[in-house]
C-alpha cells in the first residue's frame, strides 16, 4: 500500500483529509473549524474507514495526520484550536478511545440519545 493523504477545504471552515491508496480513498477524516472565543477555535470531526481497510493503521495515521493540520493552523493563525472528538457508539468508544488517549485526548462530557449514551472527548 502507497498511503498519501490529501486535505481539501470543502466549504469555508469544513474540511477534508482523504487518505489514498494510488485514487482509492480508504479512509478520511472531516472536520469543521468555528469561532469559539476570541482567540479559540472550536473544532469538530470524525474518522471513518472502510471495514474492509480496517486493521492497518489507518485510523491512527489519520488522526496523527488531522494533529499536524492543526498544529499548522494554529501556527498559521496564531490561535489555540480546542477538538473534540464524538464517539456514537459504545463500540466505537471501546475500539477507538485507546488511539485517542495516546494523543492526549482526556473524556469531557457525555451526552444522552434515543438509543445510546455519546461520549466526548477533548484535546487542546
Amino acid at each position: 500500500m502507497s498511503l498519501r493523504f490529501k486535505l481539501e477545504n470543502i466549504y469555508p471552515g469544513d474540511f477534508l483529509i482523504k487518505a489514498l491508496d494510488g485514487d482509492t480513498i480508504i479512509g478520511t477524516y472531516a472536520f469543521t473549524v468555528e469561532d469559539y472565543k476570541p482567540d479559540n477555535k472550536l473544532v469538530t470531526g470524525s474518522v471513518f474507514v472502510p471495514q474492509r481497510f480496517r486493521g492497518q493503521g489507518i485510523g491512527p495515521r489519520l488522526v496523527f495526520r488531522f494533529g499536524a493540520e492543526i498544529s499548522e493552523m494554529a501556527e498559521k493563525n496564531k490561535t489555540n484550536y480546542v477538538h473534540v472528538v464524538t464517539f456514537e457508539t459504545p463500540e466505537s468508544e471501546r475500539r477507538l478511545s485507546p488511539l485517542y488517549f495516546s494523543f492526549g485526548y482526556i473524556p469531557f462530557t457525555t451526552r444522552y440519545g434515543r438509543k445510546n449514551a455519546v461520549r466526548e472527548y477533548i484535546h487542546s
